[in-house]
């Protein structure tokens, strides 16, 4: 495949919540400004060994886990019938029998992240993410023109898609 001729942006992202019974949200107010990091070919820490000062070698150590931020505009708290990204967080209204990705009775609510980035339509390649079984959290809600809520996840799981990595059993 080439190379695509144009640098991605916010303006063709967009990021969908599954939990684990495959209830979805494609979030319509997120601000466009996702953040990942420790994102690496395998998912566990890089060790240096070395000998009296020297490196010697390299290996592999304890799992890493991948996190992120993103910030979405307040249209609603909470709605028994609509789709409300703090109602999805908070397995509120509308989701409130959401599932944990770890499992139907696990006592950590879990969900899966993607960001996919559409090229097609432009003449490129479609991308994906998923950050899989993550913990996430309502961080800050914030009056102002607009309301944001700052939202912050923490990935246990597979990083799966176009930039997947996992870690070493």
């Amino acid at each position: 495949m080439a190379l695509d001729s144009f640098v991605k942006s916010d303006l063709e992202g967009s990021i969908v919540l599954t939990d684990g019974a495959a209830n979805t949200m494609t979030l319509a107010f997120d601000m466009g400004d996702l953040s990942i990091s420790n994102l690496k070919e395998t998912l566990n820490e890089g060790l240096q060994y070395e000998r009296r000062g020297r490196f010697k070698s390299a290996g592999l150590g304890a799992r890493i886990y991948p996190s992120g931020t993103f910030s979405a505009m307040v249209h609603q708290f909470s709605d028994a019938t609509a789709d409300v990204l703090s109602d999805f967080i908070l397995r509120n209204g509308k989701f409130s029998s959401n599932q944990s990705t770890y499992g139907a009775t696990h006592p950590v609510y879990a969900i899966n992240i993607t960001l996919n980035i559409e090229g097609s339509t432009f003449g490129g390649s479609d991308s994906t993410v998923t950050l899989n079984d993550c913990s996430v959290q309502i961080d800050s809600l914030t009056e102002g023109r607009p309301s944001t809520f700052s939202i912050s996840f923490t990935s246990t799981g597979a990083v799966t898609g176009d930039l997947a990595a996992a870690e070493i059993a």
